[in-house]
């Protein structure tokens, strides 16, 4: 009995000491991860439904709040948006704002998730006939990567879920940042 109540402590002392390594490791400053800001600009498609279509544009920012956890980034954008429906259109503006983490070897080459909340306000809903009120406050969640260009400069395509009045899909394959 003994012996299988030190193994039990042993495990134990075994898997905090895993934890442990794995918070450092997130939480510990890196090199490689410069806290710097980061301003970027976004275009890119948006599809609602088999029948309508958006184009949007999106400058934004993003900065390091806290210089011991580099991977974490905090910032938002405004995003312009014009949505076809069937012959009709309308202008939307979305406003998001959230957290950013990053993974990978240094910030201008990292693969990167977003989230946070988003708020759209429109005069109408070109996208579907039944929503006749296009703001909402919603959530977003977009997923992409970092190609350097050079060290400061990189592209940024992404893809992700937008749900603020109505939900669709984001991919934006032009989009580039400038680390500061």
């Amino acid at each position: 009995m003994r012996h299988f109540k030190g193994m039990r402590y042993r495990g134990l002392f075994l898997n905090l000491g895993l934890i442990f390594c794995v918070f450092s490791y997130f939480l510990a400053p890196s090199p490689a991860h410069a806290s710097n800001p980061e301003a970027f600009l976004s275009a890119g498609y948006l599809g609602i439904a088999s029948s309508s279509s958006q184009i949007d544009i999106s400058p934004g920012y993003q900065f390091n709040p806290f210089p011991s956890i580099t991977w974490l980034q905090i910032g938002g954008e405004l995003t312009y948006q014009k949505v076809s429906f069937r012959g009709s259109s309308a202008s939307n503006i979305l406003l998001s704002g959230g957290l950013t983490g990053n993974i990978g070897p240094t910030l201008p080459d990292d693969v990167f998730i977003s989230f946070g909340f988003a708020y759209r306000s429109g005069s109408a809903d070109g996208s579907d006939g039944s929503t006749a009120n296009p703001n909402g406050l919603g959530y977003y969640f977009i997923a992409g990567k970092r190609f350097p260009i050079s060290p400061s400069i990189s592209i940024r395509p992404s893809m992700g879920i937008v749900s603020c009045g109505t939900t669709g899909l984001v991919f934006r394959p032009l989009a580039i940042s400038y680390l500061f």
